[in-house]
């Protein structure tokens, strides 16, 4: 009732909550399609433009990629061995990932290079303030720990792969495929 949508904090009728909770899921899901049609762009570039990155590239990918699932891991107060499995079959498990990251970080920044799209300080500064603001701390110390931790490169390169990947949006095009059929359920062993 309207009393519910109150304490909720987030409304002030069950209606306003309703309304409120269809937007979040609306824009949730556009969220999840625009990210899932940026990816198969990349896929579809890739299988276009397929190559071979050093297999050095990949090594230190896949390096990356366990040490910081060794790290979440570690915030949980587990290891490998707690989840049955060793730092070799994890790398095994995520080398086509790795692959595939490499792969799509080298194409992007090839065409960021040839389409001259990059990020002014400017720009990178503003985006600092943005993110000051959600943590609600002062943007000239939040800076000055990202570029201590280096953390700064990464936003960098973030900001510039999301413009790469603008640009080749704008360039697509795009069509919304239907739903896919639900999977009739295979019967249960003994079942006829």
């Amino acid at each position: 009732d309207d009393e519910f949508a109150k304490d909720t904090g987030e409304a002030e009728s069950l209606e306003e909550l309703r309304t409120n909770y269809a937007k979040q899921v609306t824009e949730e899901d556009e969220a999840e399609a625009e990210r899932e049609a940026r990816l198969r762009l990349v896929k579809d570039i890739l299988e276009r433009n397929d190559f071979e990155p050093a297999p050095s590239m990949i090594d230190r990918e896949v390096a990356a990629q366990v040490d910081m699932y060794r790290r979440q891991l570690a915030q949980q107060g587990l290891d490998f061995d707690a989840i049955g499995t060793t730092p070799v079959a994890m790398s095994d498990q995520m080398r086509p990932q790795a692959s595939f990251n490499v792969k799509a970080f080298l194409m992007l920044d090839a065409i960021g290079k040839k389409e001259d799209i990059d990020v002014s300080d400017e720009e990178l500064g503003e985006e600092i303030k943005e993110i000051a603001t959600e943590r609600n701390q002062n943007p000239e110390r939040l800076k000055a720990q990202m570029e201590k931790s280096q953390e700064i490169i990464l936003i960098r390169a973030q900001m510039r792969e999301e413009r790469i990947l603008d640009f080749l949006m704008e360039k697509s095009k795009v069509t919304e495929a239907a739903d896919p059929e639900p999977e009739a359920e295979a019967p249960a062993d003994g079942d006829s």
